[in-house]
C-alpha cells in the first residue's frame, strides 16, 4: 500500500485538475459515488478522498469549497475510505480517517449511488 500511495495522490490531482471530483459535479458521472464530508457540522474542503475495493482497486476525487466529493466509476462491492487533509500537519479532522483501517466502509453496487460523511 504504501508503494501505491504516491500514485493515488498523483491520481486524485490530475482528476481534480480535470475537473473530477470538484466543484458540485453531484450530476456529472452516470456511474459514481457522490457525497458531503462534514466535521462537526462543518463542510471539509480540499479533502482528497480515496476508496480501495474489495479485491484492492482503487478510485478517488477531492471535496469542493462545500464538502462535495464525486468519485467517477468507483469499484463494485464494500468500499473502505482513507482521507488527506490538504496541506501538512495536523488534519482538520480526527486522525484516524487517515489511516487505511477507519470505520468509514460504504456498499457500492452501481449507477450514482450517494454516501455523506460526518466526521466525529
Amino acid at each position: 500500500m504504501r508503494r501505491v500511495f504516491p500514485v493515488l495522490v498523483l491520481f486524485v490531482a490530475l482528476g481534480a485538475s480535470a475537473g473530477c471530483g470538484i466543484g458540485g459535479a453531484r450530476e456529472a458521472h452516470p456511474d459514481a459515488l457522490v457525497g458531503k464530508i462534514t466535521h462537526n457540522g462543518q463542510p471539509m474542503k480540499s479533502v482528497a478522498i480515496f476508496v480501495i475495493g474489495p479485491a484492492g482497486e482503487t478510485a478517488g476525487g477531492t471535496t469542493n469549497e462545500e464538502g462535495v466529493y464525486t468519485i467517477p466509476s468507483p469499484p463494485k462491492g464494500k468500499l473502505k475510505f482513507r482521507l488527506i487533509s490538504p496541506g501538512s500537519g495536523k488534519p482538520r479532522f480526527p486522525v484516524k480517517y487517515t489511516l487505511p483501517n477507519n470505520d468509514l466502509s460504504f456498499e457500492y453496487t452501481d449507477g450514482k449511488q450517494t454516501y455523506d460523511m460526518d466526521l466525529k
